[in-house]
C-alpha cells in the first residue's frame, strides 16, 4: 500500500527505506539473471526449472516496480500549498490589482487548476505535476473556481477605491489651514507637508503595490496623523479634535494587528483602505 505522510521527515525516512528495497530488488534481479546464464553456458536446464527462475525474476521486477511507484507517492503527498491558502492568495492579489485603478472594478476572477489533491485531516491541499519527481500526469485532478465580487446591500454606500482614498488624503492636507501645526523638533517639522509627500510617494508607486508596501505606508501614515492630531489637541481642543485622535489611534492599532498576520486576505486590505478614510474624513471636520 503506498505510504501517505504530511510529516515531511517521515516521508524521507520512508523515501530512504523504499529507495533501499528497490535497489535490493534490482540487485538480486541481476544476480538471478547472472546465475540463470552460467547455468544455461554450464548445461542445458530442464523447462520447468528454467521456467521457474524465469518467473521469480519476473516476481523481483514486478515488486520493484511496484516499490519504485511507493517512493515516488511517498515525495508526493506533501501540498505544495493548501486550497484555501491558494484562493486567498488570489482573491487578494485581485484586490491589489483593483485598488490601483480608480476608476475600474474586477467583478470576478476563475479559473480551472490541473493538480494532485492531497488531504490531511480536514485541509484539502494542491501538488502541481513536476516531472521527474515522480507521479502519473493522467491522475492530475481538475480544479474549478470562481472569485466573485460581492456588491453592498441596497441603500449601503460602497467601500471607496485605495487610490482614491489616498488621493482624498493628499487633497485634504494640502489646504494651507494645517501648515500652523508644527512640531517642536529639531528641526521642526510640519506633519501634513510629510503627509503630503508620504501619500505622493506610494501614488507614484502603484506598481511596487504589495499588502507588506501598502501595510507599511499606512504605518508611516497613521503616525504621521497621530502626532498631527496631538497638535491639533493642543492648540484646538475640542469634540473634533478628539475625534480626530481617536481615528489615528485605531488605524494605529488595526496597521499592528494586521502586522502580526500570517497570511493577509483581500479583507484585511479592505480593512485597511476604510481606516485611511475614516482618518481623513476625521480630519476634514477641522477644516473652518
Amino acid at each position: 500500500m503506498p505510504l501517505f505522510t504530511d510529516d515531511i521527515e517521515q516521508a524521507r525516512i520512508a523515501y530512504g527505506v523504499l529507495e533501499g528495497r528497490a535497489r535490493s530488488a534490482e540487485q538480486l534481479v541481476g544476480t538471478l539473471q547472472t546465475a540463470l546464464d552460467d547455468l544455461k553456458a554450464a548445461q542445458p536446464l530442464s523447462f520447468e526449472l528454467a521456467q521457474a527462475i524465469r518467473q521469480r525474476a519476473l516476481d523481483r521486477e514486478a515488486e520493484n516496480v511496484k516499490l519504485q511507484t511507493q517512493v515516488g507517492q511517498a515525495v508526493e503527498v506533501k501540498a505544495d500549498i493548501p486550497l484555501q491558502n491558494f484562493l486567498a492568495s488570489l482573491g487578494l492579489a485581485a484586490a491589489l490589482g483593483e485598488s490601483t485603478m480608480p476608476d475600474r472594478t474586477i467583478p470576478s476572477i476563475s479559473a480551472i487548476l490541473q493538480t494532485h489533491i492531497t488531504v490531511a485531516g480536514a485541509v484539502v491541499g494542491l501538488r502541481f505535476f513536476q516531472p521527474g519527481v515522480g507521479g502519473d500526469p493522467a491522475s492530475l485532478t481538475s480544479t474549478s473556481f470562481e472569485i466573485a465580487k460581492v456588491p453592498p446591500q441596497p441603500g449601503a454606500l460602497a467601500r471607496r477605491n485605495l487610490y482614491t482614498v489616498l488621493q482624498d488624503k493628499q487633497s485634504l492636507y494640502t489646504n494651507p489651514f494645517w501648515n500652523q501645526f508644527t512640531a517642536t523638533t529639531q528641526p521642526p517639522s510640519t506633519p501634513s507637508a510629510d503627509l503630503v509627500v508620504t501619500v505622493a510617494t506610494i501614488l507614484a508607486n502603484t506598481g511596487s503595490w504589495s499588502f507588506a508596501f501598502l501595510l507599511q505606508s499606512a504605518v508611516s501614515i497613521a503616525g504621521l496623523e497621530k502626532n498631527l492630531s496631538s497638535l491639533v489637541a493642543a492648540a484646538l481642543p475640542g469634540d473634533s479634535a478628539v475625534a480626530f485622535g481617536a481615528a489615528a489611534d485605531s488605524a494605529l492599532a488595526l496597521t499592528r494587528a494586521l502586522g502580526n498576520k500570517n497570511m493577509p486576505v483581500a479583507g484585511d486590505l479592505f480593512a485597511l483602505t476604510t481606516s485611511l478614510d475614516n482618518t481623513t474624513n476625521a480630519a476634514r471636520t477641522l477644516l473652518p
